[in-house]
């Protein structure tokens, strides 16, 4: 019995009613001949179906941390808990003391050239309030602050994070200690250093313009030049100033 096209079957005869089979024709890339046979890519890429397939779930850049703070960060994790869980002790104490020392150093240059310049900016904008501390040195320095916390970084436990102030997961904690009160002081420290600078400048001025209207003027360039001089430059200051405190006890003004 000859067999029905289309319609094969492992069996000798030919069975009747079955569904016809018409496999779809594959992408052959070639018999090496360089000749194609088959779907092209473009009927390939048409023939997917739009939306049928998901792939892996996207990750909205939101979640992937660029800065210097840690190390290295993961999308959808906590990275400072993860790095509070690593960092000693001794590392948060070591970095509280970094930070002291640059908070001391940006605001004393804030009180000293920051005021200097903060002047010159108040009255070059014709006397606006806001440009008298809103200058580029105190910018500066406000930005150098805002990277020490990312280079000497006091990372935080979610516990630490969500106590209260009195509670002993803040105070009993080396972040209260180093990061809240030791990296702190620095500002009191800076502040009062360029107050005293301030007024050691004020006095030495008081001094000076004592000296000569007294007609000590000629002397009193030649003291500040001598003493400028023997001194090294860290140390000039203090030399000059020491200088015009003994000419005007020498001449009792």
């Amino acid at each position: 019995m000859p067999e029905v096209p289309g319609k094969p079957i492992n069996l000798g005869g030919v069975a009747k009613g079955l569904p016809e089979y018409n496999p779809a024709p594959r992408y052959n890339p070639g018999d090496g001949s360089g000749h194609r046979t088959g779907l092209s890519f473009e009927e390939m890429v048409g023939s997917i179906p739009v939306g049928g397939t998901k792939g892996a779930p996207s990750i909205p850049t939101s979640s992937i941390y660029t800065g210097d703070r840690y190390n290295s960060s993961f999308p959808f994790r906590d990275t400072e808990e993860m790095a509070a869980q690593q960092q000693s002790i001794t590392d948060k104490w070591a970095n509280g003391f970094a930070k002291f020392t640059g908070t001391a150093t940006t605001t004393f240059l804030a009180g000293t050239v920051g005021t200097i310049v903060g002047i010159g900016n108040y009255i070059g904008s014709g006397f606006k309030a806001s440009a008298f501390y809103d200058n580029p040195v105190n910018r500066g320095l406000d930005e150098l602050n805002k990277e020490m916390e990312d280079y000497f970084p006091n990372y935080y436990k979610q516990s630490e994070r969500d106590a209260n102030w009195f509670s002993t997961d803040n105070v009993l904690t080396s972040n209260f200690w180093s990061d809240k009160v030791i990296k702190n002081l620095g500002f009191s420290v800076g502040t009062l250093g360029a107050g005293y600078g301030w007024g050691a400048v004020l006095r030495a001025i008081g001094v000076t313009n004592r000296l000569v209207q007294a007609g000590r003027g000629l002397e009193t360039a030649t003291a500040v030049e001598e003493a400028v001089a023997a001194s090294a430059p860290t140390a000039r200051f203090g030399a000059v100033s020491n200088a015009l405190s003994n000419l005007s006890n020498n001449f009792v003004l």
